[in-house]
């Protein structure tokens, strides 16, 4: 895949992502949206040659989502380039960081892959990388929303607001449970 592909589906699905979560189009949000928005990510992510090709997609999918689903932090005059400029990056970073983890089964594609020795892909007849990459995106969501510096704003379980089953079952499992399920729906139908 060349490069201008891979970046093209990075922003394509960060774009996606932002349409999802609450915004000025969508004011609740957009929860048919936020079903499809990984996909880009999930296949690019899965057709990336290397650790850095992983980390830098990863780092534009997610400060393409942090830039435009917080561009209102731009307009704090003589702020913004702290608000917007220093929050983008740090999560840029993090994503990159998270990156070289998502990109973990697809470096051992060649080689006999560990994580599909678990029974747990073998019971429920998915993949183990479909398990790992939404326990990995969902650990993301979570170390970005946690602590001193944490940014909770523009993950994707603040896009179903408008689906009442969903929220019911984020009663159980929490906002990240509801994360899990929707990454995980989005990475079975790339898979295909």
């Amino acid at each position: 895949m060349s490069l201008v592909l891979q970046v093209f589906y990075s922003v394509f699905s960060a774009l996606m992502l932002s349409l999802a979560i609450p915004n000025e189009l969508y004011l609740l949000g957009c929860p048919f949206y936020a079903l499809f928005a990984i996909i880009p990510f999930y296949y690019v992510i899965s057709k990336a040659r290397s650790f850095r090709n992983a980390f830098w997609m990863a780092f534009i999918q997610t400060i393409t989502v942090h830039l435009c689903s917080s561009f209102w932090l731009g307009f704090f005059k003589d702020f913004a380039a702290f608000t917007l400029g220093a929050s983008a990056l740090g999560t840029g970073l993090i994503g990159g960081a998270f990156g070289l983890f998502f990109y973990v089964p697809y470096h051992t594609k060649s080689q006999k892959n560990p994580l599909d020795t678990y029974s747990l892909s073998n019971i429920l007849r998915v993949p183990s990388r479909i398990l790992y990459f939404a326990v990995i995106y969902v650990l993301y969501e979570w170390y970005k929303s946690i602590g001193f510096l944490g940014y909770p704003w523009g993950t994707v379980s603040s896009a179903v607001y408008r689906w009442p089953v969903l929220m019911q079952i984020s009663s159980i499992t929490g906002t990240y449970g509801i994360t899990f399920l929707i990454i995980l729906f989005s990475a079975l139908i790339a898979e295909g």
